[in-house]
C-alpha cells in the first residue's frame, strides 16, 4: 500500500495567494473586537478614586472617595506621599469599607498599601480611606495613587490612571 503525503499551503484553504492582505483584515478584525466591542457592552460607568486633604493646625488629613456610578466591592491603592514633609499618624478603611476583609501596610515611609474586598458591594458610601498625619515640615507636597484597582459586584475591574495629587500645608486642597 502506497500513501502519498500532500503538502497543504494556506491558499490551497482560502483561496487567497496574497497572504500579507489576509492578515491584515484578520488583525483589524481583532482589533475591532477587543477594542470596540467591550467598550459597547460595559455597563460600568468609569470610576476614579480621588483623594481631598484637610489641613486644621499642624494636621492634615486625607481621604481616599470613589467616584464611581456603580457600588465597589474591591479597591486596592498604593499612596505614597513624602515622609520628610508628612509623619503618618494613624490610616483606616472608613464607613461601611471597615467591615471588608482588608490588609494594609504602613510600615515603609512615604507609603501606604492598601488592598480590601467584601462578597457584597459596599452600597451607596464613597468614603473610603482617611489618612491623618503631622507636618513635619511647612513645605508643600504630593501624594501619590497608583496601582489602583476597583472591584464591582459584577465581577468587573477598573484600573484607574494613576494619579498625583498636591497638598498645600497653607490651606485645603483637592484632586485625583
Amino acid at each position: 500500500m502506497n500513501l502519498k503525503l500532500r503538502t497543504w499551503k494556506w491558499s490551497d484553504v482560502t483561496g487567497m495567494k496574497d497572504l500579507k492582505l489576509k492578515r491584515t483584515g484578520v488583525m483589524l478584525v481583532f482589533f475591532l473586537l477587543f477594542t470596540c466591542i467591550p467598550c459597547m457592552a460595559s455597563a460600568q460607568s468609569a470610576a476614579s478614586l480621588r483623594l481631598v486633604s484637610e489641613k486644621s493646625g499642624s494636621s492634615v488629613t486625607v481621604t481616599a472617595a470613589v467616584d464611581s456610578g456603580s457600588d465597589i466591592s474591591a479597591v486596592q491603592f498604593v499612596m505614597t506621599y513624602d515622609s520628610s514633609v508628612l509623619k503618618l499618624e494613624k490610616a483606616d478603611l472608613q464607613g461601611a469599607y471597615q467591615s471588608m476583609m482588608s490588609a494594609m501596610n504602613t510600615n515603609d515611609p512615604g507609603v501606604i498599601r492598601l488592598a480590601a474586598a467584601s462578597a457584597s458591594a459596599v452600597k451607596g458610601d464613597k468614603n473610603v480611606f482617611k489618612a491623618v498625619f503631622t507636618v513635619q515640615k511647612n513645605d508643600n507636597t504630593v501624594c501619590r495613587l497608583s496601582d489602583v484597582v476597583l472591584g464591582f459586584e459584577n465581577g468587573e475591574q477598573q484600573y484607574p490612571a494613576d494619579a498625583g495629587f498636591d497638598i498645600s500645608l497653607s490651606g485645603t486642597s483637592s484632586g485625583g
